[in-house]
């Protein structure tokens, strides 16, 4: 009997060590034996891609690129096919993001097991498969599995069914546990010394088995403010567990995103600016997602969602009364909210509006939507504060006279609002009272003083204040004594005559 494989293990344990996030490892190779055909097989721990690049002793660079179907990328493995390698040291270079524990291992290999002939024919719309297969350099003890792929690279698909010893042959499969949708299917043959053949067939199939749940009915998709909304009919069957939402780049067939979920709505953060396809799946308890259509979503629909809306500047008012211009584009409308409560809907031209506040915090929006339902926000956050500024002055100072050249106004004011004395600013200490000194300039001073808070409110007080100086005192006595005199002089007079 045909001897199929016989290796060599050169260097069963080459390397062995952890490749961190985004890291890389050179390591060096010794091959001391001459061999006619060498299989370089890199194996890695987790569920992450990486590249191999070979050195050769003369320095001639080996990679995915020059060495084409010679290097072979599976999940989690690469193996490299290289006949006759040169004698002496070897460099190999692994790069990764978090491959974890690493192996290389070289062996030396003849009669390499290969697939020469794969092929498939559907039956019954889909729900069962014929698969035809002939395996060189293969025995009875070679593995033959069979894979579905969402597409027809990586080899990362869905495993079928295997079989030992089977090398050529032609099988009818019936399958039940796919989810609907577009598969490539591939086989793959391993010998029992970890030599491996792959090859996809070169034409996709709708797979439509007989536990397929039915299509999802009433998806509407629509975006707001960069969240997508997708959301659709509850299923009636009650077998159903779960709905899949699938995100696909435009044309196709694996999806970008996959996530199954219990609701019947979903909302994805999308702010890509290409089209995308959108589909839901009802899936039954056996994991089997159901049929779907696939629906394009038009970001430029939503980019193009535009309006000019004029919101007052300032965010702290003191009117419960503004005038909001809005200027809306064609096919679409608006409405109006303030505090989450609708005060205008169905806007369905431009204008403008007045819309009243209500002291205190106010939130703002114009939620605007096209024909599609597709929505965007356009939202300002104010304060309406319509009440004067507490002022509180310690006396009243209008009317007091005084001989000197100053006064002390004092008193407090509330946060946050500005003081003018005479139309000069004060400043105010942190616990909001004042003791300013004002000076006394002429007889008669006035006195201004007037608050103003965040919002513009203003609250006046005005007064006079008279400077009484010492030389007006002293013609007053004078005067009192002089009428004083007189007074006692008439009325000695008026006694002498009597």
């Amino acid at each position: 009997m045909k001897r199929v494989i016989t290796f060599i293990v050169l260097f069963v344990f080459i390397f062995s060590g952890f490749i961190a996030y985004g890291k890389q490892k050179e390591v060096d190779l010794e091959i001391k034996d001459k061999m006619e055909s060498s299989l370089f097989l890199i194996t890695w721990e987790n569920d992450s891609e990486a590249s191999i690049e070979l050195t050769t002793p003369k320095g001639e660079i080996l990679n995915a690129e020059n060495l084409k179907e010679r290097y072979r990328l599976y999940k989690k493995s690469i193996a490299i096919f290289i006949n006759a390698p040169e004698i002496g040291s070897w460099k190999a270079k692994i790069s990764g993001e978090n491959l974890g524990k690493v192996l290389i291992e070289v062996s030396e290999i003849t009669d390499l097991i290969a697939i020469e002939k794969f092929n498939v024919l559907t039956e019954d719309n889909g729900k069962s498969y014929e698969f035809e297969w002939n395996i060189n350099n293969a025995d009875n003890g070679s593995t033959v599995s069979l894979y579905a792929d969402n597409d027809n690279t990586g080899y990362d698909g869905i495993k079928i069914t295997s079989f030992i010893g089977e090398v050529s042959g032609k099988k009818n499969i019936k399958i039940d546990n796919l989810s609907y949708g577009k598969y490539y299917f591939y086989i793959k043959a391993e010998a029992n010394n970890k030599a491996v053949d792959y090859r996809y067939f070169d034409k996709s199939f709708l797979v439509n088995s007989q536990n397929t749940p039915e299509k999802v009915e009433n998806i509407k998709t629509m975006f707001d403010n960069n969240q997508l909304n997708i959301i659709w009919d509850k299923a009636e069957n009650m077998n159903i567990e779960s709905y899949r939402i699938m995100l696909f780049e435009k044309g196709n067939n694996k999806p970008f995103f996959s996530e199954d979920i219990n609701d019947i709505s979903y909302n994805y953060s999308y702010f890509d600016e290409e089209d995308i396809e959108v589909a839901v799946a009802a899936v039954n308890n056996q994991g089997v997602g159901g049929v779907y259509d696939k629906k394009t979503i038009n970001i430029q629909n939503y980019k193009t969602l535009e309006a000019k809306i004029k919101f007052p500047e300032e965010e702290i008012l003191n009117t419960k009364k503004v005038i909001l211009p809005i200027d809306l584009e064609e096919n679409c409308k608006a409405s109006l909210s303030v505090n989450d409560t609708i005060v205008i809907k169905d806007i369905l031209e431009s204008n403008t509006f007045l819309v009243t506040l209500v002291e205190g915090v106010n939130n703002v929006d114009v939620i605007l939507e096209d024909n599609h339902g597709n929505k965007k926000n356009y939202d300002r956050k104010y304060f309406v504060d319509t009440y004067p500024p507490q002022l509180n002055l310690n006396k009243d100072y209008d009317n007091i006279q005084t001989k000197s050249d100053s006064i002390i106004i004092s008193g407090d004011l509330e946060p946050n609002a500005k003081l003018y004395i005479n139309d000069s600013e004060i400043d105010i200490p942190q616990d909001r009272s004042f003791d300013h000194k004002f000076k006394l300039i002429n007889k008669e001073n006035k006195l201004n003083i007037k608050a103003v808070d965040l919002a513009g409110n203003e609250i006046i007080y005005n007064g006079m204040i008279y400077k009484v100086n010492d030389t007006n005192n002293f013609i007053l006595i004078l005067l009192g004594g002089l009428l004083a005199a007189g007074i006692a002089v008439f009325y000695f007079i008026k006694k002498s005559k009597e």
